[in-house]
């Protein structure tokens, strides 16, 4: 969802809000709502980048502002055999900006992100290393958490399928002890 923070709204008022993607560029009046809240649910954030750009209109639709440009955040990456490269685009929209990204993978025994990197806002990707064996699946997202707020943004999550590994010992005894047979 897109969080509107720049304007306040009065009796009577509305934002009209324009939406930018790679297929159709800019979207004018992409959609008309009176809150301060906006959930974009014709989307698919795993794969594209989206910006958006809020109007606040009066009663008679004379444009009374436009806010700052806002984005997702675009988690991809790549993977090898020990470890992930993940790269994302910069958050835009917090005036005061950002204060730290954070790299979160999902423990799949508590089914909850934890963070395993936290960097400065200048930080747009992590070689995030592998443990072997540990999991099947590997699942990250970032974590915007925000200059002067609470308020945090999540990006899509991203997940990379554990590379099988056979083991073969080096060395055997073919001599029915059990051991190394």
């Amino acid at each position: 969802g897109l969080k509107i923070d720049s304007m306040e709204i009065g009796n009577g008022f509305h934002y009209q809000l324009d939406r930018w993607d790679n297929y159709f560029d800019w979207q004018e009046d992409y959609s008309r709502f009176d809150s301060f809240h906006f959930i974009d649910e014709n989307v698919s954030v795993s794969s594209d980048q989206y910006r958006y750009r809020v109007k606040y209109q009066d009663y008679c639709d004379n444009e009374a502002g436009v806010s700052n440009m806002g984005t997702n955040i675009l988690l991809e990456g790549t993977s090898t055999s020990n470890h992930h490269l993940l790269t994302w685009n910069p958050y835009q929209v917090w005036t005061y900006g950002i204060e730290s990204y954070q790299v979160q993978r999902l423990n799949q025994e508590s089914n909850e992100f934890e963070i395993i990197n936290e960097g400065s806002s200048n930080d747009a990707s992590i070689e995030a290393l592998v443990q072997d064996g540990i999991e099947s699946e590997y699942c990250y997202r970032i974590q915007a958490n925000l200059f002067y707020s609470t308020d945090t943004i999540l990006s899509n999550t991203k997940c990379f399928t554990a590379e099988l590994k056979e083991y073969f010992p080096t060395a055997f005894s073919p001599n029915n002890d059990g051991v190394n047979d």
